[in-house]
């Protein structure tokens, strides 16, 4: 290559990156820093190599161990990986949003070319980080699994020493294969990728105001939400967690004086226990409906303030915001109740009334099941056999 042409061949290369959401720095030495918008956060990591040289090794025709073991010994990596446990640090992120982190990091700098770079990427920073993951070559390409701390519906996964491995790309939509696993030196103190069960992480806020009206009785309200737009944005990236406390824990991002917790405990402040419940029941089951399959074409549950955000609701959505604001405002404890041979799920709220008959009894504790999906529906009033219910404690 001549001069004139190589010159020409690295303009075209900035040119190239400069309309990319990452933005990468070049310094004497080569490419040194890359801008990373993580939810609304922007992340500059230096780099001390150059990680496009560093691609052709990946896209040459060695086998997946050979590129793996050059990866988890690559210097460039093990700094990758420092400062991206740094700003995790800074912004709280659980072993989940770490992930993520990586994962963003692996698709800007690939540019979407080959998703399998994407994943060599990806598993030897993690595996330099000691998280237990293997990699998985079939004829379609390699697959990233992870053990994780927590389950997860709907995706494929492998087991191996006794251990559930999840697709770490949670895509459902994905087939299963034959594949060989091409896993790292069995380690003892491998440790699964972990879940934040009882805070989510701390992004920057971009607060957006939705308003709700909402009749109940003759009595028309207009109740304004207020939700954090970059951690919606991370619910809808996590993978379908199954139903746990968690859900009820992550909240809403907003508690102060004008937030709808607060509206609504103003709102039933002179209704009784059983109304206050009827009040919230109904103000749940105003909210517009559709099943994820429908809208997002897979399963998805959502977190409280993911389904205020959103224009729609299914019955675990609302099932879960439910039993979210039942806690906050009339300070009752909840159970869910799922269906599965009728894909469906209600709540049972703690009975308010000792006296009164429950509808179920669970954990020593009397429970009157409510119906979140059913317009019209009062606390006690169901069209589920409870007998074919499966309890979910959070």
């Amino acid at each position: 290559m001549t001069i004139k042409m190589y010159t020409l061949a690295k303009k075209m290369l900035v040119c190239w990156l400069m309309v990319s959401t990452v933005t990468v720095a070049y310094g004497e030495s080569g490419w040194r820093k890359l801008t990373l918008n993580f939810y609304g956060q922007l992340l500059q990591f230096n780099l001390s190599g150059d990680f496009y040289t560093q691609r052709e090794y990946l896209l040459s025709d060695l086998s997946v161990e050979e590129k793996s073991t050059q990866l988890l010994n690559d210097s460039d990596l093990q700094l990758f990986a420092e400062q991206a446990q740094s700003f995790a640090n800074q912004l709280k992120l659980d072993d989940v949003g770490y992930l993520f982190m990586v994962k963003k990091a692996a698709r800007e700098l690939n540019k979407d070319e080959d998703a399998n770079v994407e994943q060599l990427f990806t598993y030897a920073v993690l595996s330099i980080k000691g998280y237990d993951v293997l990699l998985g070559v079939g004829n379609t390409g390699v697959t990233l699994y992870g053990n994780t701390d927590f389950s997860i519906k709907n995706i494929l996964f492998v087991t191996q020493n006794n251990k559930k491995y999840y697709d770490l790309s949670f895509n459902q939509l994905k087939t299963p294969g034959e594949e060989r696993s091409v896993a790292r030196l069995f380690n003892q103190s491998a440790k699964s990728i972990r879940l934040n069960r009882l805070i989510p992480p701390s992004l920057p806020k971009k607060m957006v105001h939705k308003t709700i009206p909402f009749e109940y009785e003759g009595n028309v309200y207009f109740f304004t939400t207020t939700y954090n737009q970059h951690l919606v944005g991370y619910y809808k990236d996590l993978p379908d967690i199954e139903l746990s406390k968690v859900y009820l824990n992550y909240g809403l991002s907003e508690r102060g004086e004008h937030t709808l917790i607060n509206q609504l405990k103003e709102a039933t402040s002179y209704l009784s226990k059983e109304k206050t419940v009827d009040f919230l029941l109904a103000f749940v089951q105003s909210l517009s409906y559709a099943k994820d399959i429908d809208v997002i074409g897979h399963e998805k549950f959502s977190f409280p303030e993911e389904s205020l955000a959103n224009d729609f609701t299914d019955c675990e959505d609302r099932s879960m915001l439910f039993a979210y604001l039942v806690r906050e405002v009339a300070n009752l404890q909840s159970i869910g109740l799922m269906y599965p041979n009728a894909s469906h799920m209600n709540v049972a709220v703690e009975s308010w009334k000792k006296s009164n008959k429950s509808d179920i009894q669970v954990f020593e504790m009397d429970f009157v099941v409510c119906e979140p999906s059913g317009n019209g529906f009062k606390a006690g009033q169901y069209s589920s056999n409870l007998s074919a219910a499966n309890v979910i404690k959070w």
